[in-house]
């Protein structure tokens, strides 16, 4: 209900939705071409609100409206991208998160639902008991320290710390 809510709001086809049994990846959106996909984990769906699971579900038909999933379905099947994609799309990989994470706040309409599940999606059920205000000024303390820096470079999603304060 949820994904043909937020895809008739981003005036997009409905993707299938599947549901699978997977403790890491909370939500992706895959294909290449229609069909599109979002395939969404069990075991998550009971710890997210509706908003927070419209947020992610948001996100993630982002992805599919503005192909990306096109190229990120040929890097990662499974929705976890390896250390060597991470360094050579790492930075466009990135960039995309942001993108997604602004059409998922229209889809729930609340910045607080938006920042609870980029909070929970992180950090699990301890994300609901971080202070998100005091977790979002850390992005100082990430930019003075160089290998914290490096870490980011590297990875393929941003720090969750540049996604609350963006």
């Amino acid at each position: 209900e949820i994904a043909l809510e937020c895809s008739r709001a981003l005036r997009m086809s409905v993707p299938n939705v599947f549901v699978r049994d997977d403790p890491f990846v909370l939500i992706v959106a895959v294909g290449i071409g229609e069909p599109y996909s979002l395939i969404i984990s069990a075991q998550w769906v009971e710890h997210l609100t509706p908003q927070e699971l419209r947020f992610l579900i948001g996100r993630e038909l982002a992805h599919i409206d503005a192909g990306h999933t096109r190229i990120t379905s040929l890097l990662s099947v499974n929705g976890r991208e390896n250390a060597i994609v991470s360094i050579l799309f790492g930075a466009w990989l990135r960039r995309i998160e942001y993108t997604a994470d602004r059409a998922g706040l229209l889809c729930c309409a609340s910045l607080e639902s938006a920042l609870s599940a980029i909070s929970v999606s992180t950090f699990h059920l301890v994300g609901r008991s971080i202070d998100l205000v005091a977790f979002a000024e850390q992005q100082r303390e990430i930019d003075a320290e160089r290998a914290l820096r490096i870490g980011e470079w590297v990875s393929s999603p941003p720090y969750a710390t540049q996604r609350i304060a963006a």
